[in-house]
């Protein structure tokens, strides 16, 4: 998909971060519920980037927490707001654990 999308236009693309779900080890990820195995040093040589980072999905988006408006929020108990605080991202799993320890 993203080769097509570059071959597409004038994009000048140096890098790419990939939320995909599944456990990254060494830059790898066997997907729970696909086929697919995916490798940073494969995706970069073949879409011609500098750099790949593969993130688990999860982690990806709890990254985008930080990007969030207060508005965007949902309160599970009411308090009192302070500005410094924990956050936390709550989504469902794949519900296939036994796969992962293998």
């Amino acid at each position: 998909m993203l080769q097509e999308f570059l071959a597409g236009g004038d994009h000048a693309i140096d890098a790419a971060c990939f939320g995909i779900a599944g456990p990254v080890v060494d830059g790898k990820v066997k997907t729970p519920n696909l086929p697919w195995m995916l490798d940073t040093a494969y995706l970069r040589h073949a879409l011609k980037l500098d750099a790949v980072t593969l993130l688990n999905d999860l982690e990806a988006g709890a990254y985008g927490i930080f990007t969030l408006e207060n508005d965007e929020f949902y309160t599970l108990n009411e308090g009192t707001m302070r500005q410094a605080g924990n956050k936390a991202l709550i989504a469902a799993g794949a519900g296939r654990t036994s796969d992962l320890a293998r």
